[in-house]
């Protein structure tokens, strides 16, 4: 951003400052008497490990795997749909803890990754949802990242493992029953020819896309060509792009992908890719925001709804059936919300909502029957902080020097704005310009 780290905290503590001299704007000749202090909120209820978190669908939709301390350690859980209040643990790790998983699409296997060192090795292990002995699937000091599960090799899973090369992954399955691996892929980095960075796998686990870096620091994106096997470029991404431009899914039809973009314009969209042309089709875009996320059908990859976040997260529906799920949940729900998780037959989603007053809610949502949508409460990830002093959040426009605005956020101290308008009270002694934009002027001139 052309600042150092010195200047630029020191710019942030001097407007905070500011942000704190306006709140107080021009004092009564007598004060009221000064309300009582509202009660602290512990440090660990704010950064502490959530009660329950992460969500997690199985593909039929009947169980919901999470993540929540188990005698002090984060490890996997699971409900019945049918009964929320009995969960019960199926893992028991005792070091670091779980921290990402998925369903095995043979809707019995839950597959988790721990780090056990903290270098980021991250090894793969299995285990049966109904509980069991763990069975670890990956070997130690390699990182394992899941490619692909598909509802066609139930039985399966697709891992990258960088056992061989650290910077450049193969690709292999692994038998989820025996835990024996096949080689799938066998990433080559050459003199003349580097290795993939990146993979995507198609619905059927068969590996479709492949990113390589280039020199610059660009990218160059392939398509595999399944008659053949071979590996064909389809066309580079800018250096300036490469960053955040990335391959999404693989349509059902097989000759297309999506892909969030950014070449040859200042925001992501979002683009369907014909993998034979490399010609690209805008399906979402945003004036004033990138792309930053998707709603694909679950079976299909079809794109549905995108989002994008100005001031505010804001979902624009692809469908009909996409709208209907947005206005529904926009009636049931008053903070942000996104969906993390939908059941293979797309009946049931979890939903999870937040905001700056409104500690983060998991629901079930079922839809099934369109015309009797319900949003149930699943759980609530930091319980403690329902009830909680938390303040509003305002969003702000700033005009910078050069024109340019500045997207920020504001939130004023306790007793500050009686009115509830995100301005601070006596803000009309800065006269005809609003307060954050005094702030701004004076904040750019530091």
């Amino acid at each position: 951003m052309g600042l150092r780290k010195g200047s630029w905290a020191r710019g942030l503590l001097a407007f905070g400052l500011l942000v704190g001299v306006a709140a107080c704007g021009p004092q009564p000749d007598s004060a009221p008497a000064p309300a009582a202090a509202p009660p602290m909120i512990a440090r660990a209820d704010l950064f502490g490990e959530p009660a329950r978190q992460a969500g997690q669908l199985s593909p039929r939709g009947d169980r919901v795997a999470f993540l929540a301390p188990r005698d002090g350690v984060a490890n996997l859980w699971v409900v019945s749909v049918e009964a929320l209040e009995e969960a019960r643990p199926v893992t028991d790790d005792r070091g670091r803890g779980v921290s990402r998983f998925a369903w095995a699409a043979d809707n019995a296997t839950l597959l988790y990754l721990t780090d056990e060192r903290g270098d980021e090795n991250w090894r793969l292990h299995a285990v049966d949802s109904a509980g069991g002995e763990a069975r670890t699937l990956t070997p130690a000091g390699a990182r394992a990242e899941i490619l692909g599960l598909s509802p066609s090799d139930p039985g399966g899973v697709l891992v990258a493992l960088n056992q061989r090369d650290a910077s450049y992954p193969d690709v292999f399955r692994y038998d989820l029953a025996s835990g024996e691996r096949t080689l799938v892929e066998r990433n080559l980095n050459t003199a003349s020819s580097r290795g993939f960075m990146r993979f995507i796998a198609d619905g059927e686990n068969r590996l479709r896309i492949g990113v390589k870096g280039l020199p610059d620091g660009g990218a160059e994106v392939f398509v595999r060509v399944l008659e053949s096997g071979v590996w064909r470029s389809l066309f580079t991404v800018p250096a300036e792009d490469a960053l955040a431009s990335a391959p999404l899914a693989v349509e059902a039809d097989g000759r297309t992908f999506l892909m969030l973009d950014s070449t040859g314009r200042d925001r992501l969209n979002l683009v369907r890719v014909d993998m034979e042309s490399g010609a690209k089709t805008v399906l979402g875009e945003s004036a004033r925001a990138d792309v930053i996320d998707v709603w694909l059908d679950p079976s299909t990859n079809a794109p549905e709804a995108f989002a994008a976040d100005y001031l505010r997260r804001e979902w624009r529906a692809l469908d009909a059936d996409a709208q209907a799920d947005l206005e529904f949940l926009g009636r049931q729900l008053t903070g942000d919300f996104n969906v993390v998780s939908r059941s293979r037959d797309d009946g049931r989603w979890i939903v999870v909502e937040e905001g700056p007053t409104l500690p983060t809610r998991s629901y079930l949502y079922e839809r099934s029957d369109r015309a009797n949508r319900r949003l149930t409460l699943l759980f609530r990830h930091r319980p403690a902080l329902e009830g909680a002093p938390l303040l509003p959040m305002a969003p702000v426009e700033i005009e910078a020097r050069d024109g340019l605005t500045l997207v920020s956020y504001l939130t004023l101290p306790i007793g500050s704005d009686a009115n509830g308008d995100g301005r601070p009270e006596g803000a009309d002694a800065f006269g005809d310009r609003t307060p954050w934009r005094a702030l701004g002027a004076r904040f750019l001139r530091l």
